[in-house]
């Protein structure tokens, strides 16, 4: 029995609830199901936006709350580390006094947990919102190697189970730190442990054994003998238990008695934990041979493999939208389609420490040396549509509008009533290739004919169904670049609908003019620099 270092008051809620985060422990849930929630959709070209901690080694991917809060950890200097995962901006650190190799765990009651796997080992209960330590245990070294090791895993009602190397498994109560119980007598445990679907057991690889504990006191309800050390267990949606082993065999059980399903055999080991499709039929799993296995969850058919260029030890991850995300050993970072087809393969620079955690906003968030965030590159809108409303357009078309080339859309002037109406004004439309930018700029290159003439662009608004005035200047002889940075509020300027943006451009006289007529040629105009919903 592991003596209780100490045990404080357990603090108000002042963190989200569990459910509610997009990526709160290890594999997401507490089932190991390491499939996002929810996300825009996938990355079509993918690029490091930031990376953090780079000096160090990150172990354990980081975890996702409410309110852009997140987690990660490091082996030195020790520190668990509070971020915003939208900007990556530290907001606050722990010491843990050691090598910190777990996935920071997101309780429901405003604390998060860690291990640390040096001498004194310790297993934290930290305050996230002062971030020092509500409660500790001494618990003993808890990895196999630099990419096995187990993290915290919370419970549905807040209580947390973890387990350590010398084969004890413990059950805490997650605010308060105290003791509900100890099973001693396991073999190895350097995975993390995951729990049946209806609660009542949690799954702990120890040694080569795969072993139901009940949940309510510890007890062991069955164990299984793979005849190698166990790979991570993960938890299907109809309850089939998964894991792999030292051997390259990868079983299936039932829940309730851990009766044998199926078995497939690989060509290497197969340590870490499958991940599972959207509707839960589908199970992807990674091996040290080099690739990625679909299953069929009930029958153990493979529907396919993937071969990757190096071994696989970190888990794939599953976006909102089915695409399957794994790094392999030399740093190469893939999306798979759930056909099995490779979309990208992208170099993140960093063999991996951990898992992927897949944000709100699909960013992916990788671990090495750093923490990478993986975002969608930057793209461009192009005006895929255009309507005249004041003025006439004399030459051009659509196509004058896409390169800077000297290829105008020219407009001359129309009859206005009052003065401070615009004589040329065009509705320029793009169709958005991702849901709700967080920023994005609006580029036009244009001139006119004639001196004292003003040049306005607006974009439409269709939280409040108006247009914004966002650009008023001197429109000028020559061809010149005006660039309109959009970083507050961009949601707002796109149809969550039909996806569509909208700027209009007009242009008046500021002066008496020798003559009333004037022109405006446009040569390139578009939505550039926009970046996808990161927020």
């Amino acid at each position: 029995m592991i003596k209780l270092a100490s045990i404080f008051i357990a603090l108000s809620i002042v963190g989200g609830v569990l459910a509610q985060a997009p990526w709160p422990q290890e594999r997401q849930d507490r089932w190991g199901s390491g499939r996002a929630v929810i996300d825009p959709g996938p990355l079509s070209s993918p690029w490091i936006s930031n990376v953090l901690d780079v000096a160090w080694t990150v172990s354990g991917n980081p975890s996702l709350g409410e309110n852009n809060i997140g987690f990660y950890a490091d082996w030195n200097p020790f520190n668990v580390y509070k971020f915003d995962y939208t900007t990556g901006t530290t907001l606050g650190t722990f010491n843990a006094l050691g090598f910190v190799l777990s996935t920071p765990t997101i309780g429901n009651n405003g604390l998060i947990y860690a291990a640390t796997d040096n001498g004194g080992s310790d297993t934290f209960g930290i305050d996230s919102s002062i971030m020092d330590y509500v409660w500790f245990h001494q618990t003993g070294t808890m990895s196999r190697s630099d990419e096995e090791h187990p993290s915290p895993t919370v419970g549905p009602e807040g209580d947390v189970v973890f387990g350590v190397a010398n084969g004890n498994a413990y059950r805490w109560n997650g605010a308060t730190g105290l003791q509900m119980w100890d099973t001693n007598g396991l073999g190895r445990i350097a995975r993390t442990i995951v729990f049946s679907r209806d609660d009542t057991k949690v799954f702990v690889a120890n040694g080569n054994n795969l072993t139901a504990l009940r949940y309510s006191d510890g007890q062991v309800v069955w164990t299984k003998s793979l005849g190698s050390f166990c790979g991570a267990p993960a938890v299907a949606d109809d309850g089939t238990v998964i894991c792999g082993s030292d051997s390259g065999t990868i079983y299936a059980f039932e829940p309730d008695q851990g009766g044998l399903k199926w078995t497939f055999n690989t060509l290497a080991s197969v340590y870490a934990p499958p991940a599972y499709s959207q509707d839960g039929s589908t199970a992807y799993v990674v091996g040290l041979d080099h690739r990625l296995y679909s299953f069929d969850v009930s029958t153990g058919v493979r529907n396919w493999s993937f071969t990757a260029g190096a071994p696989i030890y970190e888990a794939a991850s599953v976006g909102y939208d089915g695409s399957i995300y794994f790094m392999d050993n030399s740093g190469e970072l893939y999306r798979i389609t759930p056909a099995g087809t490779q979309v990208w393969m992208f170099n993140a620079g960093a063999q991996p420490r951990g898992g992927i955690s897949v944000g709100p906003d699909g960013t992916l968030y990788c671990t090495g040396h750093g923490m990478f965030m993986v975002r969608q590159q930057p793209t461009t809108y192009p005006i895929t549509s255009y309507a005249i409303d004041r003025g006439s357009i004399v030459s051009g078309n659509l196509q004058s509008l896409q390169q800077i080339d000297q290829q105008y859309m020219d407009a001359v002037n129309g009859t206005t009533l009052i003065a401070s109406e615009y004589p040329i004004r065009i509705e320029l439309t793009a169709t958005a290739s991702y849901q709700t930018p967080t920023s994005f700029s609006v580029r036009l290159v244009a001139g006119v004919n004639r001196p004292h003439l003003t040049q306005f662009i607006e974009l439409y608004n269709y939280s409040t169904n108006i247009w914004d005035l966002v650009d008023s200047r001197d429109a000028t002889l020559a061809d010149s670049m005006t660039q309109v940075n959009i970083t507050t509020n961009a949601s707002a300027y796109e149809n969550a609908g039909n996806h569509t943006m909208q700027l209009r451009l007009g242009w008046r006289q500021n002066a008496p003019l020798p003559t009333a007529s004037f022109h405006a040629r446009i040569d390139y105009a578009a939505f550039v620099n926009v970046v996808p919903k990161f927020n």
